[in-house]
């Protein structure tokens, strides 16, 4: 499970949808939610969490705006394990690490190894917070 500590920044709540705004390392992050503990609001420090598999890849220089991922994290490839099906990679956000599950032939495709630099996606329904930090 990938972990980003964030900042709440601005929440917005429709009904039973929530929508979050949080920043990590001056990155402004979305999380969309149906369930929000009330302990969350503005000014808390969180973990956020989401599953490997949940984060995508993507080349850099690619026209970011044509993404629909509400999350886009330039991120460097730290480690890489092939596997036949699937590929993991441990990727460094400004000193975070994130962890994410690919296909061997996506790997294969974008020549990605230790060192390339890529954007990672995370849906905003992907991420959910993991614990208050000042609680």
């Amino acid at each position: 499970m990938s972990q980003l500590e964030a900042t709440i920044e601005d929440i917005k709540t429709i009904e039973s949808l929530t929508m979050l705004t949080l920043t990590i390392k001056e990155k402004s992050l979305t999380m969309v939610s149906l369930e929000l503990d009330s302990k969350i609001e503005v000014g808390k420090r969180v973990t956020l969490v989401c599953k490997p598999t949940s984060i995508a890849l993507a080349k850099v220089g690619i026209d970011q705006n044509d993404i629909s991922y509400s999350n886009q994290l330039e991120v460097e490839v730290l480690q890489l394990e092939k596997g036949n099906i699937l590929s993991t990679l441990l990727l460094s956000f400004k000193g975070s690490i994130l962890e994410s599950i690919v296909t061997t032939k996506s790997i294969e495709n974008m020549d990605l190894k230790k060192g390339s630099i890529v954007l990672a996606l995370i849906k905003a329904h992907e991420l959910s917070i993991g614990k208050i930090l000042n609680d």
